[in-house]
């Protein structure tokens, strides 16, 4: 900011400026010969968004001046000072700076279907993605999205965050999930957890299957604000959980 003044006083003068020395004028600094005003530290709309201070313009004239040159004496008087005041007001603009930032679902929270459940219908509600952005606008638009595309299982409602199955979980979909050797699940039997890749095996498939009471896959849920000229994104990593045997 800068503001140009000039004094038109009796003699030599010159304007000088000045901020407030308190409240919001301590965060701003002067340049005392010209009038530019600076910060001292960071803004962050988030934080605050307005600020609002005075800066003076005085008048400084400290010489002794002649009244008339053509006067028989010598004359010498002081110049008053006059002072002027503005009042400045800061509004910090929003830019995209903050990523949504995740209310639910809990990172690791684990969702547990049971055989039968309601659950596993298409359509039913597994649990809601929720996010909010600090930021404004579009900036804080959040939309939802599944990695690797919720692996043709499982769908997100890009607006609402509302997870759920697209199709009817049934055995043999259950089955056709491990056998594929495509999805991060993650199986338990009676006595010790099962590694990935020996779930996705056919040896699993046809000699230990009856033992596997719970198996889990991992999902995750990305939450993508529409701030311009790029996006910020987060995520969180839920699991679903079977418990049957298969």
């Amino acid at each position: 900011l800068q503001r140009n003044n000039h004094g038109n006083s009796l003699g030599a003068s010159s304007i000088t400026y000045q901020l407030e020395n308190e409240g919001d004028g301590m965060i701003f600094s002067v340049n005392a010969r010209n009038g530019d005003i600076r910060l001292n530290k960071h803004l962050d709309r988030e934080v605050r968004a307005h600020y609002e201070f005075r800066v003076f313009a005085i008048d400084d004239t400290s010489k002794s001046v002649k009244i008339s040159q053509n006067s028989p004496y010598l004359v010498n008087k002081w110049q008053h000072q006059y002072t002027a005041t503005a009042t400045i007001i800061i509004t910090v603009l929003d830019v995209n700076d903050n990523p949504p930032i995740f209310e639910t679902p809990l990172n690791g929270q684990e969702f547990h279907i049971e055989p039968g459940s309601s659950m596993t219908t298409a359509g039913t509600t597994l649990f809601t993605a929720k996010a909010h952005d600090p930021d404004i606008g579009d900036n804080s638009l959040v939309r939802y999205s599944l990695d690797n595309n919720g692996y043709g299982l499982v769908e997100i409602d890009s607006t609402t965050g509302v997870c759920y199955f697209r199709e009817t979980v049934q055995h043999s979909l259950l089955t056709k999930l491990i056998a594929s050797n495509q999805y991060p699940i993650h199986g338990r039997t009676t006595n010790h957890l099962i590694d990935t890749n020996l779930i996705s095996s056919d040896n699993l498939i046809t000699n230990r299957a009856h033992e596997l009471h719970s198996f889990s896959l991992s999902l995750t849920i990305i939450a993508r604000d529409l701030g311009k000229p790029y996006s910020l994104n987060n995520s969180r990593t839920v699991k679903l959980v079977w418990t049957t045997e298969l």
